[in-house]
């Protein structure tokens, strides 16, 4: 018995890269929000007492992508990478105000 996974092709989607790149830093922000969600900043400093001090790990990353993408969705050319959205991509978006 022949599996179908074995006797149909991979079929690729090319994509331009700077809408890969949208797309990377969507699913940046989805996982920021999902990992907020369980967070506990107590626990993080107890662990690392440096954590306080680094300012790499002062900057809100969900606060700074949101704000990149709802600056990006105002573009003229963002119906360029909105074309190219999955329907879970889109229905993502419109949870963060962003019309797709």
């Amino acid at each position: 018995m022949t599996s179908v996974l074995l006797t149909e092709p991979v079929q690729w989607t090319t994509i331009p890269v700077l809408v890969k790149n949208c797309k990377l830093l969507l699913n940046e922000l989805f996982n920021q929000i999902e990992a907020n969600m369980w967070y506990d900043e107590d626990e993080e400093e107890e662990e690392n007492p440096d954590f306080s001090k680094d300012p790499t790990y002062q900057i809100d990353l969900q606060a700074y992508l949101t704000e990149f993408l709802q600056s990006l969705s105002q573009q003229a050319c963002y119906s360029t990478f909105s074309s190219h959205h999955n329907d879970s991509e889109k229905h993502f978006l419109r949870t963060i105000y962003i019309n797709v």
